[in-house]
């Protein structure tokens, strides 16, 4: 299980993900529709005492993205073991009103 938060600013949608030790060629991020998804694994092996073990961890993240955000301009960096990343705002109403007749 991996800790996630989703913040808005004026400008875009930032989403900060703990990853701690996961290397950015293990995180795959996409989006389909308005959904951005986020997922990754990591595979260890260690030596002890006993012999040798193997760890597998995965993870997987999905977030609905809202009208206005512009999937064209997404950007990610990975520092520290958070990954985050940037959506930013079209700028573009997103809402209309409708007349009734």
């Amino acid at each position: 299980y991996t800790a996630s938060t989703m913040k808005v600013d004026t400008k875009a949608y930032l989403i900060s993900i703990d990853l701690p030790g996961m290397d950015k060629k293990d995180i795959s991020i996409e989006t389909s529709g308005n959904r951005l998804m986020i997922s990754g694994e990591r595979k260890e092996e260690f030596e002890n005492k006993e012999g040798s073990k193997k760890s597998y961890r995965q993870f997987n993240h999905s977030f609905t993205l809202p009208a206005d955000a512009d999937l064209e301009a997404i950007s990610a960096i990975s520092t520290n073991g958070v990954l985050k990343i940037t959506v930013p705002k079209t700028g573009k109403k997103t809402s209309k009103k409708i007349e009734i007749k």
